[in-house]
C-alpha cells in the first residue's frame, strides 16, 4: 500500500494508547511502565518504519495518550503520566518516528491542559501530560537531536536513557 500510494501522501500515522480507561488493567501505573509500554513502545512499530525506508515517508503518532475513553483518574491526571510521556516521546524519537499528538479535551484526566470558562472568561491550567511534553521539549530544545546511548553495563527493565545533542 505505501509503495503504490507513496507519490499522493506526505506521511503515514498511528494511533497508540495503553488501554481502555473504563476498563483499565489491575496494575494501571506498572501497565503504565511497563517496557512495552513505554521506553520499548515505538518498538510496535518497526514492521511501519522498516517499509517507510527509502520512500521518504515519515511516521507521525497522529492519536496517543495514556488510556483511551478520557484516560484514567488517578493515573491519567498524576504525575506518573509526565514521566511516562516524556519517556514515550524519547522511545518515539529515538525510533525516527517525526511527531506526536497527544489527544486531548477541553476537560478529563488525560487532557494536556484544561479550559474553564466563566462569566470573567477562560481560564487555563496545565496538568501533568502538559509536563511531560514539556520535560520532552526542554531536553531536545535548541533543536537538539536525539543521539544513539549505549550502556556500559546492563540496565533494569525499568530504566530508560536517552542522550541529546545540543
Amino acid at each position: 500500500l505505501i509503495a503504490a500510494t507513496k507519490s499522493q501522501i506526505s506521511f503515514v500515522t498511528a494511533h497508540r494508547y495503553i488501554a481502555n480507561g473504563a476498563a483499565p488493567p489491575a496494575d494501571p501505573i506498572g501497565s503504565l511502565y511497563s517496557p512495552a509500554n513505554s521506553s520499548a513502545i515505538a518498538a510496535n512499530y518497526t514492521a511501519t518504519l522498516t517499509a517507510l525506508k527509502g520512500t521518504g515517508l515519515p511516521l507521525r503518532m497522529n492519536e496517543t495518550n495514556t488510556f483511551y475513553n478520557g484516560g484514567l483518574a488517578g493515573v491519567s491526571n498524576a504525575m506518573a503520566s509526565s514521566l511516562w510521556i516524556a519517556d514515550v516521546l524519547g522511545s518515539y524519537a529515538s525510533a525516527g518516528i517525526v511527531g506526536v499528538n497527544f489527544h486531548g479535551a477541553a476537560s478529563g484526566p488525560y487532557t494536556p491542559f484544561t479550559m474553564t470558562a466563566s462569566a470573567s472568561g477562560i481560564s487555563v491550567a496545565a496538568n501533568p501530560v502538559y509536563y511531560g511534553m514539556l520535560i520532552f521539549a526542554e531536553f531536545i530544545q535548541n533543536g537538539g537531536g536525539l543521539v544513539a546511548v549505549t550502556p556500559s553495563g546492563t540496565l533494569p527493565t525499568s530504566v530508560s536513557l536517552y542522550a541529546c545533542r545540543d
